[in-house]
This record gives structure tokens, sequence and C-alpha cells, in this order.
């Protein structure tokens, strides 16, 4: 299946995601939440009250409006008030509410009873306090014995506790200190800069991107703003290749190619796509020459990966694969996203 032959506006396809995406939701942007018996009283009022979704990244700070009940959120739907454009919410956010109110969501921490490799973990409950003082007492316990340095400092998203992070790592004495980003996204981005001489390169198309792959990835449900700024580089022109085994928005949205492959056969995949762009010297020679290390090895092993092979492996169609390599290979620049 094409782009073509199911393509929709991008205004359409966004309210089509948030509908997708609460497929168990009351109405198309909304989700209710089903709290223990007696968590709320039944015939409490509703009070609305506007906040953001922080389920991934601090921006765009897509806005929520929560219905609240009791002194309980029972809730969440887009915020479509005058002047905040950040709508509709994702999956995650229409998710939110399971996070919060997960019955088996840690709200005190929790210290192990029994020592490991004695069996099956057994907890019990401690206060912040006595959480603190256990967690320093073991950073400082690695600080005498190995070094400051030895003390890794981490947080994930969302990004708001990483300046505090820094300086804890710095008054502590650690140069150690990283984040979800320079773990993920920034490493990819550096060494695509390095290598490629440009951050556009490798994360997302740009307006001068002639063709697109994107492998295994659905940012229709779960990045609609992502999602959004894919389909106007799609009205601009831009070639769409998406791999993935299931049918997704994303696909019906973008891909002028889908390679729906086998869960599990990605390498073959990938390889295979090599192997012919190898073959047909669908490859900068000059950048592989000078820039590159271990081209021969890679080669090689490519080349057991021929069309007929990768089909027998992945499920995809031989003529489609050759097609898509080809569609990604001949108009340039090209972007990968994964």
């Amino acid at each position: 299946m094409t782009g073509s032959e199911c393509m929709v506006t991008r205004r359409s396809f966004l309210k089509g995601a948030a509908a997708a995406a609460g497929v168990s939701a009351v109405g198309s942007t909304g989700f209710d939440i089903i709290h223990p018996e007696g968590a709320f009283a039944e015939d409490a009022p509703v009070e609305i009250k506007f906040t953001y979704c922080d389920m991934c990244n601090h921006i765009p700070k897509c806005g929520i409006a929560a219905s609240i009940k009791d002194g309980k959120v029972v809730r969440v739907e887009a915020r479509a008030t005058e002047g905040y454009r950040a709508d509709p919410i994702c999956a995650k956010g229409i998710a939110s509410l399971q996070e919060l109110y997960d019955p088996e969501r840690l709200l005190y921490p929790m210290a192990r009873t029994n020592p490991k490799g004695t069996g099956a973990p057994e907890w019990e409950p401690i206060s912040w306090d006595d959480a603190y003082a256990r967690i320093a007492a073991e950073f400082n316990r690695v600080k005498d014995d190995y070094g400051a340095d030895k003390v890794f400092f981490y947080c994930g998203d969302p990004k708001e506790p990483r300046g505090a992070m820094q300086r804890v790592a710095t008054l502590f004495g650690s140069p150690s200190c990283g984040f979800e980003s320079s773990t993920c996204a920034a490493a990819t981005w550096m060494s695509t800069f390095l290598t490629l001489g440009s951050l556009s390169m490798g994360v997302d198309p740009t307006p001068d991107s002639k063709s697109c792959l994107i492998w295994s990835l659905n940012p229709a449900w779960s990045q609609p703003y992502r999602f959004g700024a894919m389909m106007d580089r799609k009205e601009d022109g831009c070639k769409f290749v998406v791999v993935d085994p299931r049918i997704t928005p994303t696909v019906t949205g973008l891909a002028d190619i889908h390679l729906q492959l086998r869960p599990g056969t990605d390498g073959a995949l990938a390889l295979g796509f090599i192997n012919i762009m190898i073959r047909d010297g669908l490859y900068d020679k000059d950048f592989v020459e000078n820039w590159t290390v271990g081209f021969d090895e890679l080669k090689e092993l490519a080349s057991g990966y021929t069309p007929e092979k990768v089909e027998e492996i992945t499920w995809v169609p031989k003529e489609k694969l050759e097609a898509a390599v080809r569609l990604v290979c001949e108009n340039t620049p090209a972007t990968l996203v994964s």
C-alpha cells in the first residue's frame, strides 16, 4: 500500500491520530480513569484545571485539560483554550492517568531485605530520610575506595532535573554525569555531524530532503507534532519509505513504499539494503574510500543477503526492496529516521 492510495490531509489525519490513540477513550481526545472503589465521591463537582503533559520531553508542553473530582484527576483531554496551540495530546498524554494512578506505582522508597543470590527479592518500605542516608553512605564509600569519578550521575525524562543533577555531581567531585539524550539521541547527532557534517541528516527530513527512510517508528501516534512536520515534507514532494511490520497511520499517511517485514528480521533487511547499494554502486565511493574503515568486511557480510534471500527471511518482496533502495538512493538529500 502506498501513501498515494490512502492519503489524508494533515489536519484530518491529526484528528484521526488523536482518535486512534484513544480507542478506549470517551470522545476523541479524552480518557477516563476508573479509580479504586471509594477513591472519590461520585456526587462531587467537577472542576477543570489546565496543565501540560510531561510524558516525553519538556517541549512543546502539550496542553492538558484535567477534570478534577474530589481532589482526583478523573479525565484528561487536549487543552483547546484560545492562545494555547500545543494540542492534540498523543497516546502517551492520554495514558498519563494510567501512570499516575497505577495500583503498583511506588509511592515511597523500598529497601531489599535479603541478599542478592538468595532467591526472589524481598522488600520493605523505608522513610525518605533513611533512603537518602543509605544512598549518601554508598556514594561516599565508592568515593573513598575508588575516587569520586567512579560515581556516575544520571537522570532521564523529564529534563527539568538536569541542572540540579549536574550541580550535585560537581559538588560531589565527579565529572561523570549523563542524561537520556547523551546516551541516546545526542550520540547519534554527534556521530552524524562528525561523519556527514550535518546535524539535519539522521534526525528529521528538512525542506530540502528529497526522500526519507523511516525505520520502525510511528510518530503519528507517539509524536504528533513531529508527524505533522513530516506531512509538510510529504506535501513538499519528499518521498517516504517506511519499515514496519504493522500498517500504521504513519504508513498510510506517508509511505510511498511500505516494507512490511516479519518481526525480528530488521538486520537481514538492513543488510539486504546495503547489498543492493553496493551491488549497483548507489553509494559515495569517495567518502567510503577516504573516511571509513571496515567497508570490505561489510561488503562481504552483506553479499550473502541477496534480494531473494532477504525475501525468504523477511517476507518483503524482492521487487519492493529493490524499489525502496532506488527511491532513497536516487532522491537525495535523503534522511534516515529511526
